[in-house]
C-alpha cells in the first residue's frame, strides 16, 4: 500500500487522532468507524521499508508527515528525520528536507552495496582494496583508496561531517 500525497483535513486528522511531539507517537482519540476497540491505543504499523503508517479516512499516511500537519498546520513536500531513525517521528527529529538533503541524511549503505558500508565502494578490480567517496554541492569528491572496507568508512564518516552540516550519526545520536 502506498502513501498518500494529498493531506487529510486538518480537522479530521485532530479529531481522530492525538500527537505528543515529546515522543512521537499517535494515539486514537475518536475510533474509525467499526473499530472501538483502538480507542487510547498508538494507531498505525510500522511498513516493511521502515516507517510508521497511519490510516485514516480510508486513505494510508506516514506519520512523520502526518506529525508536521499536525503540529504546523502545513503539509509538507517532505519531511526527514534528523537522526535517520524511520520510527523516531518525535517533532524535534523532523525538519522539513528536499530529495538532496534527504539523500545526505542516509546512514544505512544500499541493500545491494557490496561493502556494506557508506560511501565505501570495492575498487574496480577488487584488488587494491577501498574506496571512499562522497556527494556534496552536487560534486563527487574522491577520498581516497584504502586496505579495509572500514577504514574507507572512516574516512567518509569524516568527510560527512565536514561537508554536510547537521548530519548525525545515528551511533552519536543514541548516545547523547
Amino acid at each position: 500500500m502506498s502513501a498518500i500525497k494529498q493531506p487529510p483535513a486538518l480537522a479530521t486528522l485532530r479529531y481522530y487522532l492525538h500527537y505528543d511531539p515529546e515522543s512521537g507517537v499517535f494515539t486514537w482519540k475518536e475510533c474509525p468507524p467499526h473499530r472501538t476497540d483502538l480507542l487510547g491505543k498508538r494507531a498505525g504499523y510500522i511498513a516493511s521499508w521502515g516507517y510508521r503508517m497511519i490510516k485514516l479516512d480510508g486513505k494510508m499516511y506516514i506519520a512523520h508527515r502526518l506529525a508536521w500537519l499536525y503540529v504546523t498546520g502545513q503539509w509538507p513536500e517532505q519531511v526527514n528525520h534528523i537522526d535517520g531513525d524511520k520510527t523516531n517521528d518525535r517533532f524535534a527529529n523532523l525538519r522539513l528536507a528536499d530529495a538532496f538533503i534527504a539523500h545526505q541524511n542516509m546512514h544505512k549503505a544500499k541493500r545491494n552495496s557490496k561493502s556494506g558500508l557508506l560511501g565505501v565502494t570495492t575498487d574496480v578490480d577488487g584488488r587494491r582494496g577501498f574506496v571512499a567517496s562522497i556527494s556534496a554541492d552536487g560534486k563527487q569528491h574522491y577520498l581516497g583508496h584504502f586496505k579495509t572496507a572500514q577504514e574507507a568508512h572512516a574516512a567518509y564518516i569524516a568527510a560527512k561531517h565536514k561537508l554536510h552540516p547537521g548530519w548525525v550519526c545515528q551511533r552519536e545520536a543514541k548516545q547523547q
